[in-house]
């Protein structure tokens, strides 16, 4: 009798190692061509959205879009080819219209789930940073970004000026004047220091507040330092990755050190201590994403190495309130580059784009895998 209950014990701890070890594997791996610049969900969590870049023959970039059914991880829509570099995009509220913009200053609207263009139009003088639409669906906005002043004085990078445009989605008509646009300074930095910061509102995973008339509200001065992580090691030169909560109640940063810390957005201090460092594991720019519903926030710590073909990222899901991992990190295998990722609405499920590393150090062409992460 009590070996059968030891039996029954061990039978019952195998199973459970093996479906851990399962819930550590993609659900999904979608094949694409080119490196994907940007990928979306659509609000009910059942479709995603890709933007490949892809080099022809003769040299000339495009972009081809792809719908796919994250139920079954099969192609829905495409891929629709067009002539620009898709550098950026956004799906409508209600799924039926999706926005993409370009490097060139232009915008592209197109409808779903067929993927058929519609309106589109050119803004000059920049290359579109951002669009996001309205809670109603009713507008959408462009943030363009004019370099002007950066390639005149490429001393001076933080020169670049940002512009918000707003346009009606059903006729693709402009509304109102366009809006000047703040960007996010970090601490410490004054409006002449040669370096970049992010537009105030438009970061990573995150879209401005929309007022009643459908435009972008501009940010108080308050929102406009962004939050810096200390630094443990000499020349750090500030973080290297910087995320805010769609709530706009949190912050998460990290320097080259590879420590993260949480904070406070409104007051700027930081809460509690820093999430545990990972030891060799380093964090890269756009490293860091909340979920829509800012309750979880992404961390991808990657293992460097002098051979970029054998570096293989680690991402790790966080409880914000617990600190917490949630479900098994996930291990994307050898990667020459991590090119984007979007949580589901839900926080369940990430979508990652990254190029892979074939057998002998070969590139192994370009794949978006989903990962599921339960609490359960």
């Amino acid at each position: 009798m009590f070996l059968r209950i030891l039996l029954t014990v061990f039978v019952s701890l195998s199973i459970t190692v093996v479906l851990r070890a399962e819930d550590a594997k993609p659900i999904h791996i979608l094949k694409t061509t080119g490196s994907v610049k940007w990928l979306a969900y659509t609000l009910d969590g059942r479709t995603l959205l890709t933007a490949s870049e892809v080099t022809a023959r003769g040299g000339a970039d495009g972009h081809e879009l792809r719908l796919w059914d994250v139920a079954t991880g099969k192609l829905r829509a495409g891929p629709v080819k067009s002539d620009h570099v898709s550098a950026s995009g956004s799906i409508s509220p209600d799924g039926k219209t999706a926005a993409t913009g370009s490097h060139d200053g232009s915008w592209q609207l197109w409808h779903l789930p067929d993927l058929t263009p519609g309106p589109k139009a050119q803004l000059p003088n920049g290359r579109i940073h951002r669009i996001a639409f309205s809670p109603d669906g009713k507008t959408f906005s462009v943030l363009r970004a004019n370099y002007r002043k950066k390639l005149l004085d490429p001393i001076k990078a933080n020169r670049v000026t940002y512009s918000a445009h707003t346009f009606d989605v059903k006729t693709g008509e402009p509304i109102g004047e366009a809006q000047d646009w703040p960007r996010e300074l970090h601490k410490n930095e004054s409006a002449t220091v040669a370096r970049i910061s992010e537009p105030a509102g438009w970061t990573l995973g995150m879209s401005p507040a929309f007022g009643p008339n459908g435009r972008p509200v501009l940010p108080t001065a308050a929102e406009t330092l962004a939050l810096e992580v200390p630094n443990d090691h000499e020349n750090c030169g500030g973080p290297l990755a910087c995320a805010i909560s769609p709530d706009r109640k949190r912050a998460i940063s990290s320097g080259c050190n590879g420590q993260v810390v949480v904070w406070d957005y409104r007051t700027g201090k930081p809460i509690g201590e820093p999430l545990a460092k990972a030891e060799n594991l380093q964090i890269r720019g756009n490293a860091l994403l909340f979920s829509p519903k800012s309750d979880r926030v992404a961390v991808v710590r990657i293992v460097e190495h002098s051979n970029p073909f054998l570096s293989q990222p680690e991402i790790t899901v966080y409880d914000v309130e617990s600190r917490q991992v949630v479900g098994q990190p996930a291990k994307p295998g050898r990667t020459q580059l991590l090119d984007a990722m979007a949580f589901a609405p839900d926080g369940e499920a990430l979508a990652v784009a990254l190029r892979r590393s074939g057998p002998d150090d070969q590139p192994g062409g370009n794949v978006i895998q989903l990962w599921k992460f339960s609490s359960k």
